[in-house]
């Protein structure tokens, strides 16, 4: 693994249970055929691992919360926005008093 300050990973590789013990591990997508595939395993008791499962769980539904949010406030400004103002009548002429 490359000596990096920030670790970005992309997939879970995969999951596994013994004796109470979780092995979770994480891979990171190389991003060019020179990269090599980056790996993590998190080790981990099982109470541990769900509590960080309904943790995440949890958050996501916050997310998910939230982009609903948004699309609804960006559908109801593209529903007003594609209103027609009804004409009320055009100026043929203006004059000014000076």
């Amino acid at each position: 693994m490359n000596n990096k300050s920030n670790f970005y990973y992309d997939a879970v590789k995969g999951i596994y249970l013994n004796d109470n013990i979780v092995k979770f591990n994480l891979v990171s997508v190389p991003m060019s055929q020179n990269d090599i595939e980056e790996k993590i395993t998190l080790i981990s008791s099982m109470t541990r691992f769900e509590s960080m499962v309904n943790f995440l769980s949890e958050e996501l539904k916050k997310m998910k919360s939230i982009e609903t949010s948004k699309n609804e406030t960006t559908s109801y400004e593209k529903k007003n926005s594609n209103k027609k103002v009804p004409i009320k009548g055009k100026i043929l002429a203006s004059l000014e008093k000076k």
